[in-house]
Protein backbone atom coordinates (compact mmCIF):
# COMPACT_ATOMS: atom_id res chain seq x y z
CA UNK A 1 0.00 0.00 0.00
CA UNK A 2 2.57 2.42 0.52
CA UNK A 3 3.80 1.78 -2.75
CA UNK A 4 0.61 2.53 -4.36
CA UNK A 5 0.65 5.82 -1.82
CA UNK A 6 3.38 6.61 -3.53
CA UNK A 7 2.71 6.01 -6.66
CA UNK A 8 -0.73 8.36 -6.10
CA UNK A 9 2.04 11.29 -4.83
CA UNK A 10 3.73 10.87 -7.64
CA UNK A 11 1.38 11.28 -10.18
CA UNK A 12 -0.47 14.05 -8.04
CA UNK A 13 3.07 15.89 -8.08
CA UNK A 14 3.21 15.38 -12.32
CA UNK A 15 -0.74 16.59 -12.43
CA UNK A 16 0.20 20.13 -9.96
CA UNK A 17 3.03 20.34 -12.11
CA UNK A 18 1.16 20.06 -15.85
CA UNK A 19 -1.47 22.44 -13.76
CA UNK A 20 0.74 25.19 -13.14
CA UNK A 21 2.51 24.70 -16.76
CA UNK A 22 -0.89 24.84 -18.28
CA UNK A 23 -2.32 27.80 -16.18
CA UNK A 24 1.47 29.69 -17.06
CA UNK A 25 0.38 29.35 -20.81
CA UNK A 26 -3.58 30.04 -20.45
CA UNK A 27 -2.23 33.01 -18.88
CA UNK A 28 0.10 33.70 -21.57
CA UNK A 29 -2.31 33.66 -24.02
CA UNK A 30 -4.87 35.58 -22.23
CA UNK A 31 -2.73 38.57 -21.92
CA UNK A 32 -1.93 38.25 -25.87
CA UNK A 33 -5.28 37.87 -26.28
CA UNK A 34 -5.60 41.15 -24.45
CA UNK A 35 -3.34 42.87 -25.89
CA UNK A 36 -4.48 41.92 -29.30
CA UNK A 37 -8.09 43.04 -28.05
CA UNK A 38 -6.41 46.56 -27.14
CA UNK A 39 -5.04 46.94 -30.41
CA UNK A 40 -7.75 45.58 -32.49
CA UNK A 41 -10.20 48.02 -30.52
CA UNK A 42 -7.95 51.36 -31.11
CA UNK A 43 -7.77 50.40 -35.02
CA UNK A 44 -11.51 50.11 -34.58
CA UNK A 45 -11.89 53.48 -32.69
CA UNK A 46 -9.48 55.16 -36.13
CA UNK A 47 -11.37 53.18 -38.42
CA UNK A 48 -14.56 54.72 -36.90
CA UNK A 49 -13.18 58.08 -36.54
CA UNK A 50 -11.38 57.87 -40.24
CA UNK A 51 -15.04 56.79 -41.80
CA UNK A 52 -16.90 59.62 -39.46
CA UNK A 53 -14.55 62.15 -40.89
CA UNK A 54 -14.50 60.72 -44.70
CA UNK A 55 -18.52 60.77 -44.22
CA UNK A 56 -18.44 64.47 -42.99
CA UNK A 57 -16.18 65.43 -45.79
CA UNK A 58 -17.85 63.90 -48.44
CA UNK A 59 -21.38 65.59 -47.36
CA UNK A 60 -18.77 68.51 -47.67
CA UNK A 61 -18.18 67.93 -50.88
CA UNK A 62 -21.40 67.17 -52.15
CA UNK A 63 -22.90 70.45 -50.88
CA UNK A 64 -20.03 72.22 -52.55
CA UNK A 65 -20.51 70.35 -55.75
CA UNK A 66 -24.35 71.24 -55.71
CA UNK A 67 -23.33 75.22 -54.84
CA UNK A 68 -20.79 74.83 -57.60
CA UNK A 69 -23.38 73.49 -59.86
CA UNK A 70 -25.75 75.82 -59.11
CA UNK A 71 -23.18 78.78 -59.79
CA UNK A 72 -22.17 77.26 -62.92
CA UNK A 73 -26.11 77.19 -63.80
CA UNK A 74 -26.43 80.95 -63.50
CA UNK A 75 -23.48 81.73 -65.19
CA UNK A 76 -24.52 79.69 -67.98
CA UNK A 77 -28.10 81.24 -67.49
CA UNK A 78 -26.58 85.12 -67.43
CA UNK A 79 -24.00 84.08 -70.40
CA UNK A 80 -26.85 83.14 -72.66
CA UNK A 81 -28.86 86.32 -71.55
CA UNK A 82 -25.87 88.35 -72.28
CA UNK A 83 -25.28 87.08 -75.86
CA UNK A 84 -28.80 86.88 -76.84
CA UNK A 85 -28.55 90.78 -75.75
CA UNK A 86 -25.53 91.21 -77.96
CA UNK A 87 -26.98 89.56 -80.90
CA UNK A 88 -30.36 91.22 -80.54
CA UNK A 89 -28.58 94.85 -80.09
CA UNK A 90 -26.62 93.76 -83.50
CA UNK A 91 -29.11 92.82 -85.53
CA UNK A 92 -30.78 96.29 -84.27
CA UNK A 93 -27.64 97.74 -85.10
CA UNK A 94 -27.62 96.26 -88.92
CA UNK A 95 -31.00 96.64 -88.90
CA UNK A 96 -30.83 100.18 -88.55
CA UNK A 97 -27.40 100.44 -90.92
CA UNK A 98 -29.87 98.76 -93.73
CA UNK A 99 -32.57 101.14 -93.15
CA UNK A 100 -30.19 104.17 -93.31
CA UNK A 101 -28.50 102.83 -96.31
CA UNK A 102 -31.98 102.07 -97.85
CA UNK A 103 -33.16 106.20 -97.10
CA UNK A 104 -29.72 106.79 -98.09
CA UNK A 105 -30.68 105.27 -101.73
CA UNK A 106 -33.74 105.95 -102.21
CA UNK A 107 -32.67 109.39 -101.33
CA UNK A 108 -29.62 109.41 -104.40
CA UNK A 109 -32.52 107.63 -106.61
CA UNK A 110 -34.90 110.72 -105.89
CA UNK A 111 -32.52 113.51 -106.06
CA UNK A 112 -31.01 112.29 -109.42
CA UNK A 113 -34.33 111.25 -111.32
CA UNK A 114 -35.53 114.89 -109.98
CA UNK A 115 -32.44 116.91 -111.13
CA UNK A 116 -31.91 117.79 -115.07
CA UNK A 117 -28.64 116.32 -116.57
CA UNK A 118 -25.59 117.49 -114.90
CA UNK A 119 -22.45 118.04 -116.09
CA UNK A 120 -18.81 117.87 -114.54
CA UNK A 121 -16.07 119.77 -115.78
CA UNK A 122 -12.08 120.06 -114.44
CA UNK A 123 -9.96 123.08 -115.05
CA UNK A 124 -7.04 123.41 -113.20
CA UNK A 125 -6.72 125.73 -110.44
CA UNK A 126 -3.38 128.24 -111.30
CA UNK A 127 -2.91 128.99 -107.39
CA UNK A 128 -2.50 125.48 -106.26
CA UNK A 129 -1.78 123.54 -109.20
CA UNK A 130 -4.32 121.60 -108.48
CA UNK A 131 -7.70 120.01 -110.20
CA UNK A 132 -11.29 121.83 -109.37
CA UNK A 133 -14.89 120.30 -109.84
CA UNK A 134 -17.75 122.38 -110.96
CA UNK A 135 -20.77 121.00 -111.81
CA UNK A 136 -23.26 122.16 -114.44
CA UNK A 137 -26.49 122.37 -115.05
Amino acid sequence: MQSELDLLRQENAKLLAENAQLRQIIEEKDSHAKLRDAELNTRIAELERSAKEHAESARQSQTENAELKGRVANLEQEFKKRDLQFLMEECESTFQIENHNSDITSQKNTNISQSPASTIETHPDEKNSTSSIDLKQ
